[in-house]
């Protein structure tokens, strides 16, 4: 016999379900640390902490009973995220107190004061701070201790300051004098570090050039007998009269000052963010700077990817020695990360990383991430920056890399642009040399199989030339435009125009074979796939796969393209001269009977649809080329063959 639950019983696991979903919120939820390294006016964090309110919230507004001992007021919980979840640094100190504005605006409570955000907010320069493993030998010691003397000290320090900033995150920001204690628990925990932060300076200044008062570079003994001082029972104001006494110590804190190198040594910055002895972040999003510059010394000894020569590359690495297993990542940074040489340690990092990569790459024309939409159809102002959207996370002992397509949209499609993208497994294609754009599984199979070709179009050439080059005359050669938006053309012989290729050829049959592969839509896609997206170069195009035993159709096919040259030719003046072009995107016809022509050699097993390849010069990825007329009149022409 079954007996019903009194009110009582109910009442009790309704409380109980309440309390188990507060553990949760204040465990899992408030527990989480989500990092922006380069944070700005903190857009990033100012999303990041509204997405998590949102989410305690309707967690906490599940149930059918109403509970008047739980708040679920969003103000509430938003303070609560902002003060305990949300870490930031930037160098500028204007984008400091901007992103302080932004986060006190956005939990702005009647009646209470601005939240405490100097705990977890913070001016420093991301790049340039000591990993707390290294603390124990300068970095130009070759020697490695067997036993790092220094840890116990450094493990005792980040105990103490996590009890401290208990004190912060332990209450909340009711009343002014909340706030002022606050305050005071954050200096007390930077006097508390105060030793540590002065040996780290030491330590990263050795590599700006801090010299000793004799004028000489600090040595190895010299830094040992200041470590054994960081061991001593300090208090505050006799370590201020030690550093006073001492020139190295002086001198660091003026190289680590923010109006010099801005030091940021992050687990002494973020100490209760710290396991196992190094920062680890639940989330880490960021828009790191863009910026080219020859990496430092300090670079140099801190960073793998030192040579890439670029902020956004030394921030990314910097992100992922902050992952733990569970984290996750995500990053906008340039398309250079795809394929660029310069960003050959980067990719190569990722890659012995163990991470699960979601690569997602966008192009500028005729939108961009970063705009409004293009001015006009014949521009491309303000869409300058083409991107990459890094999402990691650690899948230890293995690799895996997806990616899509380089992606075109229309900027009236911009809210449905993330929920419509693919991914394709392109991870046995991924090199230190470069990250295919493929986002279609079927186009995955057949790179598999065209990439197993024997021979590539530099096999067909006698040479490739670049554009400060000219064949001779009477050589049998192709001339390629590298300026490509929407088309590629190769035709015979020369072209008035700069920024051209030139492939030459020992005979004919060579030089119209490669003519129907570099006209084909398969050429634009694996541009599309391999290239810069931008201009075509020399390694793309010799570097193309071609059949291995073609027939002879493509002799046929060749004549074709000689026969509608001149429906497909457009000029362009320049410097009052009419330069032609040649856009066989006129006659797709034709470009889909070369396609179908290359996959009858390559992969006739896989079903591919006849106007797969056509399809990425759309300008759209979200609104396909209308090819009904060509593939209508194709069927129709078979049927009356058939007939």
């Amino acid at each position: 016999m079954t007996v019903a639950a009194t009110s009582d019983e109910y009442s009790r696991l309704e409380r109980y379900a309440d309390q188990e979903a507060l553990k949760t919120i204040e465990h899992d939820l408030l527990g989480l640390h989500i990092l922006d390294p380069a944070m700005g006016s903190a857009h990033f964090l100012v999303a990041a902490g509204q997405l998590l309110t949102n989410f305690i919230v309707e967690t906490l507004n599940m149930t059918e009973w109403v509970n008047s001992s739980i708040s679920s007021d969003p103000l509430m919980w938003k303070r609560r995220v902002v003060e305990r979840c949300l870490y930031g640094v930037d160098l500028n100190p204007l984008a400091h107190e901007l992103a302080k504005l932004a986060l006190w605006l956005s939990s702005a409570s009647v009646g209470k004061p601005l939240t405490f955000l100097d705990h977890h907010l913070k001016v420093g320069n991301s790049l340039y701070g000591v990993p707390f493993n290294r603390l124990s030998m300068l970095p130009t010691t070759n020697n490695a201790r067997k036993q790092d003397l220094f840890q116990e000290i450094r493990e005792q320090t980040i105990r103490a300051v996590v009890e401290k900033l208990g004190g912060i995150t332990g209450i909340d920001s009711d009343h002014i004098d909340d706030v002022k204690y606050k305050g005071e628990v954050n200096r007390s925990v930077i006097d508390f570090t105060q030793r540590l932060r002065d040996i780290a300076h030491v330590w990263l200044g050795t590599l700006f050039g801090l010299q000793n008062s004799n004028g000489q570079p600090l040595d190895e003994q010299e830094y040992q007998q200041l470590l054994e001082e960081v061991t001593r029972n300090y208090t505050t104001e006799s370590w201020e009269m030690y550093v006073n006494s001492r020139y190295v110590l002086r001198e660091a804190r003026n190289l680590a000052a923010p109006e010099e190198k801005c030091f940021f040594h992050w687990e002494l910055e973020f100490p209760d963010a710290v396991v196992d002895g190094r920062c680890q972040f639940d989330v880490i999003i960021a828009n790191p700077p863009y910026v080219g510059t020859q990496p430092n010394k300090a670079i140099m000894s801190l960073f793998e990817t030192a040579k890439c020569g670029d902020l956004y590359a030394w921030i990314l690495e910097q992100a992922l020695h902050f992952l733990d297993n569970r984290s996750r990542l995500g990053m906008i940074v340039p398309l250079s990360l795809m394929f660029s040489r310069s960003f050959t340690s980067l990719r190569k990092l990722l890659l012995s990383s163990d991470l699960h990569l979601g690569l997602s790459s966008y192009d500028n024309i005729p939108d961009g991430l970063f705009n409004g939409g293009k001015i006009s159809d014949n521009t491309n102002k303000e869409n300058s920056q083409r991107t990459t959207i890094v999402f990691a996370w650690a899948t230890p002992g293995r690799t895996r890399v997806e990616t899509t397509d380089l992606l075109r949209w229309r900027h009236e499609d911009r809210d449905v642009l993330f929920d419509r993208i693919h991914f394709a497994d392109t991870t046995i294609f991924c090199s230190k040399e470069n990250f295919p754009r493929i986002g279609n599984d079927l186009l995955a199979s057949f790179w598999a199989k065209l990439k197993n070709t024997r021979r590539a179009l530099s096999d067909l050439c006698i040479e490739v030339l670049s554009e400060t080059q000219r064949p001779d005359p009477n050589a049998i050669f192709l001339t390629v435009p590298r300026a490509t938006r929407y088309f590629i053309s190769a035709t015979p012989g020369p072209m008035s125009r700069n920024k051209v290729l030139s492939l030459v050829f020992r005979d004919k049959d060579d030089m119209d074979l490669a003519r129907v592969i570099l006209n084909s839509n398969i050429f634009y896609w694996y541009w599309r796939s391999f290239g810069d997206g931008f201009l075509l170069n020399v390694e793309v195009v010799s570097s193309l796969p071609v059949p291995d035993k073609p027939d002879c159709e493509y002799i046929n096919l060749a004549a074709r393209l000689d026969t509608v040259l001149e429906e497909c030719t457009t000029y362009k003046m320049f410097r009052g001269e009419r330069i032609p072009n040649y856009n066989f995107n006129r006659r797709m016809d034709i470009l889909l009977d070369i396609d179908a022509w290359i996959i009858r050699h390559i992969a006739p097993d896989l079903n591919l649809p006849r106007d797969i390849f056509a399809q990425y010069k759309s300008n759209s990825f979200l609104r396909p080329l209308d090819l009904s007329a060509t593939l209508g009149a194709e069927v129709e022409e078979i049927s009356v063959v058939g007939e």
